[in-house]
């Protein structure tokens, strides 16, 4: 998967909705993939870009979090976290594990991975 296609991935597993023309809703919030600027000729306000999932431990964990619901998906989550270190340092933690190694996980354990 691209970064852009994970972004995407997980911001769906976070529960923003994409309305088709590449703006993203939740909670009366709308967000771009990349973010726009403010235009000041036709007065429109800037848009944030989608959380940086692939980059941030404060914007996967929560998302993660969300998901642990189950014993199969904790299960799925850290077979496939163990299987992003093949040295073995995650081992089975969040502490060592960087945010790509997470959303990836993630993307794994929810079926959303495409290869």
């Amino acid at each position: 998967m691209t970064p852009t296609e994970k972004i995407i991935a997980i911001a769906k597993l976070d529960g923003w909705k994409d309305n088709g023309a590449g703006y993203y809703h939740k909670d009366k919030e709308v967000r771009s993939l990349a973010g726009d600027p403010i235009d000041s000729d036709q007065h429109y306000e800037a848009v944030e870009a989608l959380p940086n999932y692939l980059n941030s431990r404060d914007a996967i964990v929560p998302v993660i979090d969300k998901h642990f619901t189950n014993h199969t998906f904790e299960n799925d989550f850290f077979d496939a976290l163990d299987k992003s270190d093949p040295d073995g340092f995650v081992n089975k933690s969040y502490l060592f594990a960087t945010p790509l190694q997470l959303s990836d996980a993630l993307l794994r354990a929810t079926g959303k991975w495409k290869d």
